[in-house]
Formats: C-alpha cells, structure tokens, sequence
C-alpha cells in the first residue's frame, strides 16, 4: 500500500519528468570536473568544506516555511518546491553512501578501523 503524506492539494512531483529535464539542461561542466578525482589532497579538502558549507546553510534556509515552499528555480512549471528538491537530494545522498559503504564491505573495509 502507498500512502501519499504530502499535505492535501500539494501535488506529487514528477520524479522521471525531473530527472529527464534536468539532463537535457545540465550545465555538466559546472558540477562535474574534467577529472574523475582531484588534483591534491588540498583540492579534496576544499571539495569537502564546500559542500559541508553549502549544506549547513542548507539546513539553515530549511526552517522557514516560506522558503520550503518557494518555487525550485527551473521548475516551476512542474510545481516543484525547495521542499521537493531536498527530498530528491536525500534520496540521492542515501544512496550514494549506501554504495560507498556496500563497496567498503566488498574490500573488507567497513565498518571503518578505530
């Protein structure tokens, strides 16, 4: 059984439709690098506290209703919400880190050494 916990009149995103746009209109070169892996450690660690920043203003920006249910910028049309947008990235993260932890398993590699 599926039950929808959206609150009633809210509509229900269209995840493919989501995923098939936001290919065809990408901007690749500017979330994925030339290289699979980063040129220095440095590098690494910048990769890190960006991301660790953009999610903790993130969080910030997560406690105002308002911005929760402000339009997600490019899609509009589809009625899609900030909020709908971090639900697809949860998802998104929660999986990659289940492959990460599924290949550390593999090489005998998880649970991490203390």
């Amino acid at each position: 059984m599926v039950v929808d916990v959206r609150p009633v009149g809210r509509p229900v995103p269209q995840r493919r439709v989501r995923a098939s746009r936001s290919v065809e209109t990408w901007p690749l070169s500017e979330h994925f690098p030339a290289t699979a892996a980063p040129s220095s450690e440095a590098e690494w660690h910048e990769l890190v506290a960006d991301f660790l920043e953009s999610s903790e203003r993130v969080v910030q920006l997560s406690h105002d209703p308002d911005w929760l249910q402000s339009p997600d910028p490019g899609y509009e049309d589809l009625h899609l919400t900030w909020r709908d947008a971090l639900e697809f990235l949860a998802v998104q993260t929660a999986y990659h880190l289940g492959k990460i932890v599924a290949s550390r398993q593999s090489l005998g590699a998880w649970p991490p050494s203390k």
